[in-house]
């Protein structure tokens, strides 16, 4: 499988020269392509639905307001920031903070998921080559390793809070949501029911799954093949093959998954 190394960067900046600065110092580092520069997270924003970033280096507070607060954007009909829509649609950026005020915004721009550092503005050349190479290995590792190994904790009930089911990322197999009722299914067979549930907050915890439909999330890890004339994937668990259909947001997600698993596509 060819490997390309090319990664997708933004850049966000709402003074002119500072932002220019930005982009003669990433042009100095091998693989990065930059792919949009921003002075407002308005345009940044609007271009969403063109862009799929691997790596966004940004400042924090914007004439706009501070891009890790931002809510806009509409999914689902919940307001979600720039890096929540983001990851809606299957894109989980690294991303590098920049800014002149770290004391007043560095500790909720390290909550970012994807966050790799908050640097002084302006950041140095060799600083901010250190930091780069830290994201682009967590980059690599996600688009050809495996998917990062974390452990959930979700209330069974999203209101009373009183018992909970927990799971590794690798131990999930796909969720399925009939109204508010959330169905976990694991690999080995088991299944876990979350009620008052939402599938795009499940979906931004659960990083690297695929949206399939308004129905179902699904981990490319237990996904056994695919095919796209009748819409539909089959998902192995515990030794038996489940087969799941899927909308058009979902197939255009799957060619983007199956050569990076080395899915078979019939």
């Amino acid at each position: 499988m060819k490997i390309d190394a090319t990664i997708e960067t933004i850049l966000l900046d709402d003074e002119h020269e500072a932002l220019e600065g930005l982009a003669r110092m990433v042009a100095k580092i091998p693989n990065l392509v930059i792919k949009g520069q921003y002075k407002t997270i308005s345009e940044f924003r609007e271009a969403l639905d063109s862009l799929s970033p691997d790596l966004i280096i940004t400042d924090i507070q914007f004439d706009g307001g501070d891009i890790t607060r931002e809510s806009k954007v509409e999914v689902d009909g919940e307001a979600s920031t720039i890096f929540e829509a983001l990851a809606d649609k299957g894109t989980w950026p690294q991303v590098i903070f920049i800014t002149a005020y770290e004391e007043q915004y560095g500790q909720e721009a390290r909550s970012i998921d994807g966050c790799v550092a908050v640097l002084q503005k302006p950041p140095l050349q060799e600083e901010l080559e250190e930091k780069v190479r830290i994201a682009v290995n967590n980059i690599f590792d996600k688009k050809w390793g495996n998917m990062p190994e974390k452990y959930h904790v979700i209330p069974k009930n999203s209101l009373q809070r009183e018992s909970y089911i927990r799971f590794s990322t690798n131990m999930l197999a796909y969720v399925a949501m009939d109204g508010n009722l959330a169905t976990f299914t694991m690999a080995d067979g088991r299944v876990e029911r979350v009620s008052g549930a939402s599938l795009t907050k499940i979906n931004r915890k659960l990083q690297g799954f695929l949206r399939i439909s308004k129905t179902h999330l699904v981990n490319p890890l237990h996904i056994r093949d695919i095919c796209v004339v009748e819409k539909a994937c089959t998902v192995l668990v515990n030794g038996q093959t489940h087969c799941l259909n899927f909308q058009r947001d979902g197939q255009e997600l799957f060619r983007k998954f199956i050569d990076r698993y080395n899915l078979v596509d019939r």
